[in-house]
């Protein structure tokens, strides 16, 4: 029988885990934000995704990114209004997504705002623990 600690454990670890996505996704538009770039952090990860896979669906983007359809739909409509994106109808509910040249002319300023996180993240822990870190991580992705 479980111990009423190890059954609260659970929880406990999903709310730390979504603590931290928060607090990360915030940090990002700060510091997106401190660099002048006109993008969220919810944009950023949609570019980020377009950025290796450019002339996506939003069906596909929204697979890629684990975000719903109707938030990469906002998202893709606020960076086309921004012309970073542009689209092309494949039929009545799907559209292709393409970066612009003014999505490509940002690209190196985002990747070393992205850097900067990454590198403060990485910071935290010993680079033993960022590898272990990183593949269990990987690991709960892959199999939820």
């Amino acid at each position: 029988m479980k111990k009423d600690n190890e059954t609260q454990q659970v929880p406990a670890l999903g709310c730390a885990i979504a603590l931290i996505s928060q607090r990360l996704i915030s940090q990002l538009g700060e510091a997106l934000a401190d660099a002048g770039l006109n993008i969220t952090a919810a944009e950023y990860i949609v570019m980020r995704a377009l950025y290796t896979a450019n002339g996506a669906q939003q069906c596909e983007i929204a697979a890629m990114v684990g975000k719903d359809k109707a938030s990469v739909c906002r998202t893709v409509n606020s960076l086309r209004a921004k012309g970073y994106l542009s689209t092309t109808p494949v039929s009545h509910k799907c559209r292709t997504v393409h970066l612009t040249p003014d999505a490509f002319s940002i690209k190196d300023q985002i990747a070393n705002v992205a850097g900067e996180r990454h590198s403060a993240l990485a910071d935290i822990l010993s680079p033993d623990e960022f590898k272990s870190f990183s593949s269990i991580v990987n690991k709960i992705v892959k199999h939820i």
